[in-house]
């Protein structure tokens, strides 16, 4: 009897490029903490453990409307390319949030919307969603 595996598993495209990423990080506002320290431990993730490049950042229509809870709010659009030189290009998404007690960053690594219309769409579409509502 052939056993059924229910290990998850990532859909690729023929050539491995990542159809979509989210990672959403909330960090408590303490005397430890920075703003600035956080979009590096940011950055360093994008860089390091993705090996995603940033090129350049990205024209878009108007970011979505957050939640008046917060005091500050940035969305940033880049254009990024994989170290490894071999990959189509790809888009990041960059939200960060602030209010007097939490940060909040959000960030989405989506194919291009030259390369895959589609996922670039449904991803973009979805992030969006996803950041408006967060209270």
């Amino acid at each position: 009897m052939e056993s059924i595996s229910t290990r998850p598993y990532f859909i690729r495209n023929p050539i491995s490029q990542i159809l979509g990423l989210t990672r959403i990080v909330v960090v408590k506002r303490i005397p430890g903490t920075s703003l600035k320290k956080e979009a590096a431990d940011i950055k360093n993730f994008v860089e390091g453990v993705l090996g995603l490049e940033l090129k350049n950042l990205v024209p878009f229509d108007k970011p979505p409307v957050f939640s008046k809870r917060f005091l500050f709010s940035r969305y940033e659009v880049y254009q990024v390319v994989s170290k490894k030189g071999n990959a189509m290009s790809q888009e990041l998404r960059f939200v960060a949030l602030g209010d007097k007690n939490w940060y909040v960053f959000a960030l989405l690594l989506t194919p291009s919307d030259n390369e895959n219309f589609y996922a670039w769409a449904v991803n973009t579409k979805d992030f969006d969603m996803i950041v408006k509502d967060f209270r």
